[in-house]
């Protein structure tokens, strides 16, 4: 068999997952490229919060927390408006 038969194996990734789910199962029209930016938006978070099993070892602890930028935040501040950092 040759190489070429597996070519279309190596395009099927998750951010091209997510565009195909993004398009077919929740109708969203517009630019390819606002998809393909969602698509790679979403694998980045997924990187972001469940890092690959080959970066962290075994026992481990994953934390996903806010990151310590500028003041202090004001009571009542939604934990949504600030920078996540996830630490191993």
């Amino acid at each position: 068999m040759s190489s070429q038969a597996y070519a279309g194996t190596a395009q099927r990734t998750f951010p091209q997952a997510v565009q195909h789910l993004l398009e077919t199962e929740y109708g969203l029209l517009g630019s390819q490229r606002i998809v393909a930016l969602l698509a790679g938006g979403l694998a980045a978070l997924v990187e972001q919060f469940f890092p690959p099993r080959d970066r962290v070892s075994s026992g481990w602890l994953v934390f996903t927390g806010t990151k310590a930028t500028g003041p202090k935040p004001a009571p009542g501040q939604p934990t949504s408006a600030q920078t996540l950092v996830t630490l191993a």
